[in-house]
């Protein structure tokens, strides 16, 4: 059995020559795709026309969103729309890019024997041909390691070996592997964050101080990798205070009880430091989401202009807008990209919705699953009122051997003990296939999935829930368990739905994503 790194890697040669080929092979569906934000000149002017066809397949897969990307790591943010996106993988592919093209160059001056220009092309900024391959060296090679540590998480996380191979398996094939593959964020932050879940698994100081490192670059890297802030809060809760001394029922309890164990705990000194700690672990996490908001602020909305100070609005309104701060990232993305509560909710956008489905269906099967065994792990709902259901029912009536009458109250009593009996069995079974799901270990995942997909349904542009959704854990989880249950027969219907949904939009991806067709 081949391991999941080699799928990984095969995974993403596949769906390279597919978008090259398919990049090669069909027109685009609009050429605007090409263009950079900045003046509506085309990648291909004949200033910048690549100069191999190697460059030319290359600069063919920026498209979309990756044209901002690669536009920043070249000249940084030029307007103001363009802070919709976060800088830490422009600057990531910069740094790659400014590497790898000394190297080429100092390899090639070495091979020439002109041992005297040595260094000099160091200082050069890269060639938009650099920038385009970094991309997607990096996506690709963050990709094949997010898929390693995913498994290595759920081994620890579900203690199921199997199912963390399949998921790993699912995350290499997912729907959004088009953006997994292009200058796209989504490898690269996949990598950071499931680095960082990983490093919460070993329980030690050292080890949660770097995975808020990790988590700080996730959130460097896209805005929502504030909310790998959620695991840090379960850790300290969960696994924290219990070592210094706050004990508390180990089901949901009111807050009211969580103030009442924490008064309760004898060593105060040591929660205060632990809290003090977890504080700062989350100040770590979040503070680039504020230093991006502290760098639009500065940058149009005081004299420390920095950017084209002759186009700027000199007083644009968001910059009075404090929510508890100027919010550069909120502003753009309502007014540029039409972001916000319900406003995606219009009759032509019916396509994206069904495109959006499949991902928000999952979602929701998978919080109607964890409803069922929660309900049934309460008070009433669990196995021994089940049971007892089933003991107390009444079936042997001396009435019923007395009349016709009897005989039928007793054939119902029987009917009826036989449907508890029933239900009892289904509900056994319900509970074994999704019981892990309550376990303390995976509840934050599943939190972190429902909240992303609430936040998608809600307010984001619903196509992008299937690429929103594809750097949770929880959603590979919830599939490769549900693939492995013990209902046979629905397993087996689940994984036909399951491979038909991945397989198609993984090669519908590499089909539409570089001719600029729409895509999630």
């Amino acid at each position: 059995m081949p391991s999941v790194w080699h799928i990984a890697v095969l995974s993403r040669v596949v769906m390279l020559c597919l978008m090259l080929g398919f990049d090669t092979l069909l027109d685009d569906y609009d050429t605007s795709g090409r263009l950079f934000p900045d003046d509506g000149f085309a990648v291909s002017t004949e200033n910048n026309a690549p100069f191999t066809k190697t460059c030319a397949a290359v600069q063919g897969l920026v498209t979309w969103d990756a044209v901002y990307f690669l536009r920043i790591a070249d000249v940084g943010y030029e307007h103001e729309q363009t802070h919709a996106f976060f800088p830490g993988w422009p600057l990531l592919i910069r740094a790659v890019a400014t590497m790898g093209t000394w190297v080429v160059g100092t390899i090639t001056q070495i091979v020439s024997g002109d041992s005297a220009l040595l260094g000099l092309h160091w200082k050069a900024s890269p060639s938009k041909c650099a920038a385009a391959s970094s991309a997607l060296f990096l996506s690709n090679a963050a990709h094949v390691c997010a898929v390693v540590l995913l498994q290595k998480l759920g081994t620890v996380v579900l203690q199921d070996p199997d199912a963390a191979r399949s998921a790993a398996v699912l995350f290499t094939m997912n729907p959004a592997s088009a953006f997994h593959s292009a200058g796209y964020t989504e490898s690269v932050f996949s990598f950071f964050s499931f680095f960082g879940f990983w490093l919460l698994t070993f329980e030690t100081a050292s080890a949660r101080n770097a995975a808020a490192l990790f988590f700080a670059l996730g959130c460097f890297t896209r805005s929502n990798g504030v909310l790998n802030g959620l695991l840090l809060l379960h850790d300290f809760v969960t696994k924290v205070l219990p070592a210094v001394g706050v004990v508390w029922p180990a089901s949901a309890v009111p807050v009211a009880n969580l103030f009442a164990a924490l008064k309760k705990t004898k060593r105060k000194k040591n929660l205060v430091c632990a809290t003090a700690v977890f504080l700062c672990r989350c100040l770590v996490t979040a503070a680039p989401l504020f230093l991006v908001q502290w760098f639009g602020y500065r940058t149009y909305c005081t004299n420390g202009r920095t950017l084209n100070p002759g186009t700027l609005n000199p007083n644009p309104k968001w910059c009075q807008v404090w929510r508890p701060f100027p919010n550069i990232y909120a502003h753009v993305q309502h007014e540029y990209w039409n972001v916000g509560f319900f406003k995606y909710y219009q009759a032509k956008q019916l396509p994206n919705f069904l495109l959006a489905a499949p991902a928000l269906l999952v979602s929701c099967f998978a919080a109607w699953r964890w409803v069922q065994v929660y309900l049934a792990s309460l008070g009433d709902g669990g196995e021994r009122n089940g049971r007892e259901v089933c003991e107390k029912t009444p079936w042997r009536g001396e009435v019923g051997k007395r009349n016709e009458k009897g005989a039928r109250r007793r054939s119902a009593r029987v009917e009826k003990r036989n449907e508890n009996v029933q239900a009892f069995e289904n509900q056994k079974s319900i509970r074994k296939d999704v019981s892990w799901m309550l376990a303390s270990s995976v509840r934050p995942y599943l939190w972190k999935w429902f909240l992303m997909a609430t936040v998608s349904l809600l307010v984001m542009h619903v196509q992008v829930t299937t690429r929103f959704l594809s750097v949770t854990p929880g959603v590979y989880w919830f599939i490769a368990k549900q693939g492995l249950s013990g209902d046979q027969r629905f397993a087996k219907t689940w994984r036909v739905l399951a491979a038909a949904y991945f397989a198609s939009f993984f090669f519908l991806g590499a089909l539409l994503f570089p001719t600029f067709y729409p895509w999630t």
